[in-house]
């Protein structure tokens, strides 16, 4: 509420200073301009105050399988799903992940392609906190080309290539150290952006299973391949 008294005949202006957080919905040209004339009342002037509360959640999910084993060469499918959990439309979202290029070869994503995708380099500051700085470790991006409404989702769906067997447990390595979005809302470049806590997928590769034995001249018909002479 906000009075001016004892105002004398003349013209005024009355606006509010806009606070960070806050959007003025009221009135249509942000301002009453006011002939104040003697014993002159103007009321309801009132002015309209949206609380902007951006917020922008990221999932990170193994779909291929439903124990997070696969084979070496097999395909590791995850999901990437980006999500405005807030009251403002998050303009052009972006997404990050980073893997671990020694276990795993990016192969594709839908519905897009990355933006752009960096050549491997050494973990060195062991992103995935397996005391390994030897493995190598890439970042993909994708600039998606959408606004998202409050409660809307954009899923990305990748596909990696399994290289080589993962280490046991408790040092099974993350595949995607880094995944997190950021997304700016009304007026980018103003400071107006949000950005998601990172969310992490593991996948456990194993080794290719094999088969072997002998082939042997059964001489007697017993099926004892132990006996002398066989």
């Amino acid at each position: 509420y906000y009075n001016f008294p004892d105002l004398g005949p003349g013209q005024y202006t009355v606006f509010e200073e806009n606070q960070t957080g806050w959007d003025q919905t009221a009135p249509i040209g942000d301002q009453y301009v006011i002939g104040m004339t003697s014993d002159g009342d103007f009321q309801d002037k009132d002015f309209g105050n949206f609380h902007i509360q951006p917020v922008i959640t990221i999932q990170k999910l193994l779909s291929t399988t439903t124990n997070s084993e696969i084979l070496v060469g097999d395909t590791a499918t995850f999901t990437i799903t980006v999500t405005n959990g807030g009251n403002v439309s998050l303009i052009n979202p972006t997404v990050y992940d980073t893997y671990d290029a020694s276990f795993l070869e990016f192969l594709s994503s839908s519905p897009i392609a990355p933006t752009s995708q960096t050549v491997a380099v050494p973990d060195t500051l062991d992103y995935d906190g397996d005391g390994n700085t030897a493995e190598l470790i890439s970042d993909l991006t994708w600039n998606l080309p959408i606004n998202l409404a409050p409660g809307e989702s954009y899923v990305l769906t990748l596909n990696f290539k399994a290289l080589q067997i993962t280490p046991d447990a408790p040092q099974q390595t993350y595949t995607g150290n880094e995944a997190y979005s950021t997304a700016c809302y009304e007026q980018c470049g103003d400071g107006q952006t949000v950005q998601t806590p990172t969310d992490n997928a593991t996948v456990d590769i194993d080794a290719l299973g094999s088969v072997s034995g002998s082939k042997f001249i059964d001489y007697d018909g017993d099926g004892n391949d132990r006996e002398d002479g066989e």
